[in-house]
């Protein structure tokens, strides 16, 4: 203790050794050999060493130190200036590690040669990892994090604000905030800073403002800034959370442009429409009148004049007639394919096996005679147009009638199946079937792969099938070879749990009728 007379100021040295006993802080005085001669209570309890185990140690030795930077520079400092502050790593008797903030003062003797240093230490190990926290945290931040003191100044930044503004962080300590906007606009920038910080801590904060960034390269982009008080030691500090909006502001302008275009292609749409309304409308009446007019002269002619007729004549008469008969059924499945793009969908949950039996049972017409074997399995309940996705199955099961015409026993399949994990619906046939290299043209208006004389039909059935399916966001394709069937596969959104259908697996038509 025999240099704590001259390190104190004066009065009873004792009792001013009791009070730095109790102080919070790691207080000792070394020789400038860096041996310890006086070790209080602070750092007994900060390090772990007893007085009696620290005296005549070698300070850096003791705590194995590790400085800032190399030693003789600091010792150099301390000789030049009297004193030095900063951080070091030291290490507890029981092995653990601290960062304390140290701070020495070098005493001389009388001839004023250097004699000791006094250090004063405190513990800042939890402040300096609520630090690293806070840097983390800020590194992790998809903004320019940017922190300014109530003088404007930037005391931080991360790692995100020198990929928005090119600066590097060293470039940006100590530098007017301000510098990170366009010079026109500084003065303004100023007043509002200034007005921020001189706002109640009451004020709302976190609210976006749109501001012009200006980068290190002089170019400037659009921001979204929000704004945040940091509340220490060192007084109030702003935070500010900066956004480089350029991708977001040109992805709205496309947007905005694509919205223009598709309401300009929305009204020739409507103009379209009512055009399609005028020609439908002149379909139904100045196709139809003539129609009617070579129907009924036609059958006049046969009906009265037929002894007159030749047979070759009566032939050609027949063919006019079936003509006219087709071109009739033309005229309704083309005003009624035009009509379902106006008509407007009306969803429901509605269960497919249920649609399917009603649609079985108005199709009996065209089975009556023949043997048709129903094989239908499970089908889903479907959220969809009940009276258009009745359309749908009444061409399906129609065309497997048609096609299934030459065989002995037609063997008809409804189901389900898993398709890359999803529910779809699928109708086959055991019949004719088509070349699947013409499998794309199957769904197209006026598209046939069979002979008129073979198989009737107007070739707008499938067409329209699709159609419906579009409307409901659905899908629809088919799969088949020549003389070994066809399978017609779509799928419906909001299909649920699959619910067995009451029709039993393999019973045929006519014993349906039966029962």
């Amino acid at each position: 203790m025999g240099l704590l007379p001259q390190l104190l100021s004066s009065g009873d040295y004792r009792i001013q050794g009791e009070l730095l006993d109790l102080t919070h802080d790691a207080i000792f005085v070394r020789s400038f050999q860096n041996r310890i001669l006086y070790w209080n209570g602070g750092a007994e309890r900060m390090y772990g060493w007893q007085k009696e185990e620290a005296y005549g140690r070698i300070t850096h030795e003791l705590l194995r130190t590790r400085f800032p930077k190399p030693l003789a520079e600091i010792e150099a400092e301390i000789l030049e200036k009297g004193s030095w502050e900063g951080e070091v790593v030291r290490r507890r008797r029981d092995g653990a590690s601290l960062i304390v903030s140290s701070r020495w003062a070098l005493r001389r003797d009388a001839a004023g040669n250097p004699a000791s240093i006094m250090e004063s230490n405190t513990d800042i190990t939890q402040r300096k990892r609520e630090e690293e926290k806070f840097r983390k945290l800020l590194e992790s931040a998809p903004d320019a994090i940017v922190i300014v003191n109530d003088c404007g100044r930037i005391v931080l930044t991360n790692a995100q604000t020198e990929k928005i503004f090119g600066y590097p962080q060293p470039e940006l300590l100590g530098q007017p905030v301000e510098m990170l906007v366009p010079e026109r606009y500084r003065g303004s920038h100023s007043g509002h800073r200034t007005g921020f910080f001189a706002e109640t801590r009451s004020r709302e904060t976190g609210a976006v403002l749109e501001i012009c960034g200006q980068r290190k390269d002089r170019t400037e982009f659009p921001a979204e800034i929000s704004l945040g008080r940091l509340e220490g030691e060192e007084g109030t500090l702003i935070l500010s959370a900066i956004r480089d909006v350029t991708q977001r502001r040109h992805a709205e302008e496309q947007i905005r442009n694509l919205n223009l275009d598709l309401n300009r292609k929305v009204t020739e749409l409507r103009a379209l429409n009512h055009e399609l309304e005028s020609f439908s409308h002149s379909v139904s009446h100045d196709l139809r009148s003539p129609l009617r007019h070579i129907d009924g002269f036609a059958r006049i002619l046969k009906e009265e004049h037929a002894q007159e007729l030749s047979e070759p004549a009566l032939r050609y008469l027949d063919r006019v007639l079936d003509g006219a008969t087709h071109m009739g059924h033309l005229i309704d499945d083309l005003l009624n394919f035009a009509q379902l793009g106006r008509r407007e969908l009306c969803l429901e949950s509605a269960g497919l096996g249920q649609l399917l039996r009603e649609v079985i049972v108005t199709l009996e017409p065209l089975t009556e005679g023949r043997a048709i074997e129903w094989r239908i399995g499970s089908l889903p309940d479907v959220m969809c147009d009940p009276g258009l996705i009745k359309i749908v199955l009444t061409n399906l099961l129609s065309n497997a009638l048609k096609f299934t015409r030459g065989c002995t026993t037609a063997v008809i399949q409804i189901g389900t199946k898993e398709v890359r994990d999803e529910t779809v619906v699928f109708i086959g046939d055991n019949g004719v079937g088509f070349d699947p290299r013409y499998a794309d043209k199957l769904f197209g208006i006026f598209q046939r792969l069979h002979r008129p004389e073979d198989f009737e039909g107007t070739g707008i059935g499938l067409a329209t099938v699709q159609r419906i399916l579009d409307r409901h966001g659905s899908r629809i394709w088919a799969e088949g070879n020549l003389d070994k069937g066809a399978t017609f596969y779509f799928t419906l959104p909001g299909a649920q749990e699959l619910v067995a259908s009451r029709v039993p697996l393999g019973i045929s038509s006519e014993k349906r009728r039966a029962e």
